[in-house]
């Protein structure tokens, strides 16, 4: 039986509950599991058969402040603080090997405390996807608009991803480590093995990744709640749209959205405020409860409007709905750039000018064909992440194995 920590960030609801999905694979694959997690999302997390240990990490609050003012999500005090948390983690546990999602100091203290680090992480920061950068929602772009600032971001983002990386490469440099690139992508993934959370039929013209990096599958999760009382009474004589921004989505325009949708008097809304506060605004007849099973939501509806991320994107896309990400940070324009490309949604950015952009792409009566529908059907079947995810973990910790083979040792990604 192999010794396996798994630290988990929870600046966000999905790295959480995709983590105790993972952590539970392995265990009932016989591996021995030390789990660590901040506790701020567990009243909505699924229940384990494994103690969860506290883990220090930055608050979801925190997490979109940080993101609004362009603040590394990594700055000195959060590397300062985590480096030696996880080094005392490491050293009491000593492990076969350890695994982060979004725990991106492992790069640091896995390599000081001599343990295999694999990383989880979301395919479009990969060194190998293709990069796509729009400006985020901030001050600035309330004032150069959208345009111009995406000229701008594009023209400086050399200088303004090396800002997000400065802290990451200076904590390597005086840790002794190989200095990185100063690139969000090597910052972001960085580790001896790296699992993709992604379908690779999402990717278009992906040929090779390194040998010590493989697609996992998307890790489709949703609270185990009762369903609200008015479900069964949702009516089916217009297109229904199922509205879902999410722990990290901006839900400052959902009450403006959701009067728009409405006024058309084309559509039917579900939503899911993601909040237990009353949001005002929001029309009476609109079907609306603070979290909804979002696989279950998305069969439901034709179209699904989400803040783009890719496990609300990968939901609303295993119910066979069309995804329109109505984004609020890099990481959703990114993974909604490649939904795009493959006719899989529409991307906008969460502005309030952009929302009558929302509304006529809903107008435009936007929906999967049936082809689509079936492939995608068919390439979640293939790419369930429990099995896979268990067969690369038991390939690490084969006796003899070489901890991060060579970037060159490549291996060609298969479609299924």
């Amino acid at each position: 039986m192999s010794k396996i920590v798994f630290l988990s960030e929870a600046m966000t609801l999905a790295h959480p509950a995709r983590s105790r999905l993972l952590a539970t694979a392995l265990q009932e694959a016989s591996h021995e599991i030390l789990y660590y997690e901040n506790p701020v999302f567990d009243h909505l997390l699924p229940r384990v058969p494994f103690t969860v240990n506290p883990l220090d990490s930055n608050s979801p609050e925190s997490f979109k402040e940080r993101l609004a003012q362009g603040i590394p999500l990594y700055d000195s005090d959060t590397i300062e603080r985590y480096v030696p948390e996880e080094r005392k983690i490491l050293a009491k546990e000593k492990p076969d090997l350890v695994i982060g999602d979004f725990r991106n100091t492992l790069q640091i203290s896995a390599r000081l405390e001599g343990v295999p680090y694999l990383n989880l992480m979301n395919f479009p920061w990969s060194l190998h996807a293709e990069h796509h950068y729009e400006m985020p929602p901030g001050r600035a772009l309330k004032y150069i608009g959208k345009w111009l600032g995406d000229q701008l971001f594009r023209a400086f983002s050399h200088s303004l991803i090396r800002g997000q990386c400065d802290p990451m490469l200076k904590a390597r440099k005086k840790n002794g480590l190989e200095v990185l690139p100063p690139s969000i992508e090597y910052i972001y993934t960085d580790a001896d093995y790296v699992g993709y959370l992604d379908l690779p039929f999402v990717y278009q013209g992906l040929k090779m990744i390194p040998e010590n990096h493989r697609f996992i599958g998307p890790v489709i999760w949703e609270p185990d709640i009762p369903l609200p009382d008015w479900w069964n009474n949702v009516p089916q004589d217009k297109p229904i749209i199922y509205i879902n921004l999410g722990s990290s989505g901006d839900t400052k325009t959902l009450p403006v959205l959701c009067q728009r949708l409405h006024d058309t008097g084309r559509f039917t809304l579900i939503v899911g405020t993601g909040t237990t506060e009353t949001l005002s605004g929001i029309p009476d007849s609109v079907f609306q409860a603070p979290f909804l099973p979002g696989t279950k939501a998305s069969e439901r509806a034709d179209i699904v409007i989400c803040n783009g991320g890719s496990p609300n994107a990968m939901a609303a896309l295993a119910g066979g709905a069309y995804c329109i990400g109505f984004w609020s940070n890099l990481d959703q324009a990114k993974n909604m750039s490649f939904l795009t490309k493959r006719g899989l949604g529409a991307s906008f950015i969460n502005i309030p000018s952009r929302i009558s952009k929302v509304v006529n792409c809903c107008l435009s009566d936007p929906v999967l064909s049936n082809k689509q529908k079936a492939d995608l059907a068919r390439e979640f079947k293939a790419w369930g992440p429990g099995p896979r995810f268990v067969s690369f973990v038991q390939k690490i910790l084969e006796p003899g194995r070489v901890v991060a083979p060579k970037p060159e040792q490549g291996r060609r990604v298969q479609s299924r």
